[in-house]
């Protein structure tokens, strides 16, 4: 049962000053990452307003991340492809659009900061819309004030916790992701299922990512594999979407022993509870590469096309990889590199 909300705390910015915050709504809709890095922004801004009814916009396939967080009261579901087939799509916006603006928030954030983002932010009618100054896509024009951004090499968690830092917020960042019974027992009955040993330490491996440019070779991944294997210490366990069954297949057909594949059979919050099963995750720039790091699980992260800096794990417990070639971080879906396609990443060897 959510709690009935009377009062909460005043803005503390100068033109607000007398203004009192009882809702606030936080735009986050992709990608998981990302949701995971905005985790912190809804715990200080509960610090900042304990009794404020803190509402988050997200998209639907990424829910679970935020569920049961004491720090989320609500949760509005954005449909990927909400905008198409139009007009069908209209009247789903202006649905979402209504509920939105029945709550009357006083504070809207949106962390997203694309056009999208901005527009449903605008729309959503709050009385204080707040982004950055270096938002794309002209999103920044719907904000009423606009954070600037010092570094534009600023880690992601740390860009998002300006805003809070902005109202009088001064803390350490926080990780909630709810993991209950059900999906720890359910961890438990595929382990045994899937003959996993016992007196064997679990070493996940992510090796799928979005971008092209983000993935090693399946040749590199499968060596990576035996070697561990061969240790006699440490069984792997194969990560993944269902989406990316047949690269995880050709990953283990070039294995001499044969790994545990989880791939497909998670949700996110039983991804996460198989995570905590694991000494550590090695993994691309990806999903479960945050998932780990916000558990607090060891991450050894390939990093190529994209900033370690900015997107790497957030945390002190974890080791990138990366090679100091020309154009990297290219921050390209597709690579560039003509003369040694992929150098960023297939220099990386196993070893």
């Amino acid at each position: 049962m959510k709690r009935q909300i009377y009062f909460i705390g005043w803005l503390k910015m100068d033109n607000f000053e007398k203004e009192p915050v009882q809702n606030i709504l936080i735009i986050k809709l992709s990608s998981m990452g990302d949701i995971i890095h905005s985790l912190p922004v809804s715990q200080a801004l509960k610090a900042l307003y304990p009794d404020a009814r803190i509402s988050f916009l997200v998209n639907r396939q990424y829910q679970d991340i935020l569920a049961e967080n004491p720090f989320i009261d609500e949760i509005f579901l954005f449909d990927r492809n909400i905008w198409n087939p139009f007009p069908k799509s209209i009247f789903s916006i202006v649905k979402l659009v209504n509920e939105i603006r029945k709550k009357s928030f006083d504070l809207v954030i949106d962390l997203q900061g694309l056009l999208r983002s901005g527009l449903l932010a605008w729309a959503a009618s709050g009385k204080k819309v707040i982004g950055f100054n270096n938002s794309r896509e002209g999103s920044r024009f719907f904000y009423d004030q606009r954070i600037s951004v010092p570094n534009e090499n600023i880690h992601a968690v740390d860009r998002y916790l300006l805003i809070p830092k902005s109202l009088g917020w001064n803390g350490k960042p926080n990780f909630y992701i709810d993991l209950n019974d059900k999906d720890k027992e359910f961890i438990e009955v595929f382990i045994k299922a899937e003959k996993v040993k016992s007196y064997l330490k679990l070493v996940g491996i992510q090796p799928v990512a979005r971008w092209k440019t983000k993935q090693w070779s399946a040749a590199n991944f499968a060596r990576l594999a035996n070697l561990i294997q061969e240790t006699g210490h440490y069984q792997v366990v194969f990560f993944g979407s269902r989406e990316e069954l047949f690269q995880i297949q050709e990953i283990v057909h070039q294995m001499k022993n044969l790994p545990i594949i989880a791939t497909g059979k998670l949700d996110l919050k039983q991804l996460a509870a198989f995570l905590k099963k694991c000494e550590m995750l090695i993994t691309t720039d990806s999903g479960p590469m945050h998932l780990a790091a916000a558990l607090n699980i060891p991450v050894i992260a390939l990093f190529g096309a994209t900033d370690f800096r900015r997107t790497g794990p957030y945390g002190d417990r974890h080791f990138i990889i990366h090679k100091a070639i020309s154009c990297s971080p290219c921050l390209s879906r597709d690579c560039r590199n003509s003369h040694y396609p992929m150098e960023c990443m297939e220099t990386i060897i196993p070893e």
